[in-house]
C-alpha cells in the first residue's frame, strides 16, 4: 500500500512522527500541488490538513484511481464539507488529537474572566493600582456550568473544572447520562437551560441548527453574573449581538478562540467589548505533546488499512 502525506502547512515535527512509523516504506511525504499529483497516481490513502484542501486538491484527489481514503489532520473539516470527496472514499479526521489543549484553553479563558484579568491587565499598561473590581472576583466553585456539546472536548472541560467544584450540565442531542456530568439535557433543551447557568461553554460544531445559538434573545435569558467561553466556531453565536450585551450588562464576560470571519475585522466592535478576551484560533496548540498526538490518528488509522481493520474518526460530509 501507499499513503501520501501533503506536507505544505503541516509542522515538519508531525510529518516526521508519520514518516517514522511507515517502517514498510511506504508512507511518503509530498509539499506541493505538483508533486502531488504524480504522488497520487498510486496511492491508497492521504493525509493533509483541511485548510490545504482546495479545488485543485480535490481534482487530484478526486482523479487518484486507487485512493480509498483521506485522513485529515485537523478535527475540523469545513472546506472538505463544501466539495466532498469522490464516492468510494472514506474521509476521517483528528477528532480527539486537539481535545486535551482545546479544553485547557477554554478552562483558561474561564477563570481569566472569573479572576477579573482582562481588568489588571488594562490597568497594569496604564500603570494604574486599583483594586475596587476584587468585589467581583469569584471562583468556579459552587458555580451551574452549562456545556454545550458534550464531546470530547466538552468531556475533557468537565474532567478539567470537577476539581474546582463546578456543577457540571452537559447538553447532547440525546441528552444520555454521561459519567463526567451531574445533570446531562437534551439540546432542545438548551434555552431553558441558559437561565440556570454560571458559566456557558460553547463546543459543538456549527450547522444549520447551531448557528447563532446564542443571539440576543439567549443572552437576555442568562444571568447578569454569567460567563459564555467560545472553542467552537464563531458562528455558534451572533457577534454583534455579544458585543451589545457585553456593554449593556446582560452577561459579566466571554471568551472565545474562534470569531466569523477569522480574523477577525479591525472595526468590529468586539475588539473594544469590556471583558471580553479573544485569542486568535490557538486554542488546539500545544508543542511537541500536541504533534504527536496530531501524528497518532494518522499512524493508528494507518495501520489500520495496512491490516483491513475498520477505520475510526470517520466522517460524514
Amino acid at each position: 500500500m501507499k499513503f501520501v502525506v501533503f506536507s505544505q502547512g503541516v509542522r515538519s515535527e508531525v510529518v516526521k512522527h508519520i514518516l517514522d512509523s511507515g517502517q514498510n516504506g511506504d508512507v511518503i511525504a509530498v509539499k506541493d500541488v505538483a508533486a502531488l499529483g504524480e504522488a497520487m497516481q498510486d496511492a491508497d490513502a492521504l493525509v493533509l490538513q483541511d485548510f490545504t484542501w482546495s479545488p485543485e486538491v480535490a481534482a487530484i484527489a478526486g482523479a487518484a484511481p486507487k485512493l480509498k481514503t483521506i485522513q485529515l489532520l485537523t478535527s475540523g473539516y469545513d472546506r472538505m464539507a463544501k466539495t466532498g470527496a469522490r464516492k468510494g472514499v472514506t474521509v476521517c479526521n483528528a477528532r480527539g488529537a486537539f481535545s486535551h489543549s482545546v479544553a485547557v484553553h477554554a478552562v483558561t479563558l474561564y477563570l481569566a474572566l472569573l479572576r477579573g484579568i482582562p481588568t489588571a491587565l488594562t490597568q497594569q499598561r496604564k500603570p494604574e493600582w486599583q483594586r475596587d473590581f476584587a468585589n467581583a472576583l469569584t471562583v468556579p466553585q459552587e458555580r451551574d456550568v452549562l456545556i454545550v456539546g458534550f464531546g470530547s472536548i466538552g468531556q475533557e472541560i468537565a474532567r478539567l473544572l470537577k476539581p474546582f467544584g463546578a456543577r457540571i450540565t452537559g447538553v447532547t442531542r440525546s441528552g444520555a447520562s454521561h459519567p463526567l456530568a451531574d445533570h446531562m439535557i437534551k439540546a432542545a433543551d438548551t434555552k431553558a437551560a441558559l437561565t440556570q447557568a454560571d458559566a456557558i461553554f460553547l463546543c459543538m460544531p456549527l450547522g444549520g441548527d447551531t448557528r447563532h445559538a446564542i443571539g440576543k434573545e439567549e443572552l437576555q435569558a442568562c444571568r447578569r453574573n454569567a460567563v459564555i467561553v467560545n472553542v467552537g466556531r464563531g458562528g455558534l453565536w451572533d457577534q454583534e449581538a455579544l458585543a451589545q450585551g457585553l456593554a449593556d450588562g446582560l452577561i459579566a464576560g466571554a471568551g472565545t478562540d474562534v470569531t466569523e470571519p477569522e480574523p477577525l475585522p479591525t472595526e468590529h466592535p468586539l475588539w473594544r467589548a469590556p471583558n471580553f478576551i479573544l485569542s486568535p484560533h490557538v486554542s488546539g496548540a500545544s508543542g511537541e505533546v500536541g504533534y504527536r498526538a496530531q501524528a497518532q490518528v494518522a499512524i493508528d488509522n494507518i495501520a489500520r488499512l495496512r491490516k483491513g481493520e475498520p477505520l475510526d474518526n470517520v466522517i460524514q460530509l
